[in-house]
């Protein structure tokens, strides 16, 4: 993900679980080491994610997020676009993100 207006990392390397949702055209991505899951609808060789929402509050700012995207299987690689939005007291900050992930 790369916010630069919010100080965001621009890379990040992790380890992604993929399982069956519970409907026919679900699939469920989990990040390794994480309890967050992301839910996308899948349709032939590609994938649109159910968008991600949401906040907090730390200190007293309330901290929101907006996520959505979509991916592409192309032999044992996926790649993944999307964009998000981030809010912290009461200011959106604007960024896209990618990833390419091979199975191993």
């Amino acid at each position: 993900m790369n916010v630069p207006s919010a100080g965001s990392p621009s890379s990040t390397s992790t380890t992604v679980a993929i399982t069956k949702g519970s409907a026919d055209n679900q699939i469920i991505l989990t990040q390794t080491g994480s309890t967050a899951t992301r839910t996308a609808n899948v349709n032939g060789n590609g994938y649109t994610y159910v968008e991600i929402s949401t906040t907090t509050t730390t200190q007293g700012i309330t901290i929101s997020m907006k996520m959505n995207g979509s991916g592409t299987l192309s032999g044992t690689t996926i790649s993944e676009t999307g964009t998000v939005v981030i809010t912290m007291a009461g200011v959106d900050y604007s960024g896209t993100w990618s990833s390419s992930m091979t199975k191993q």
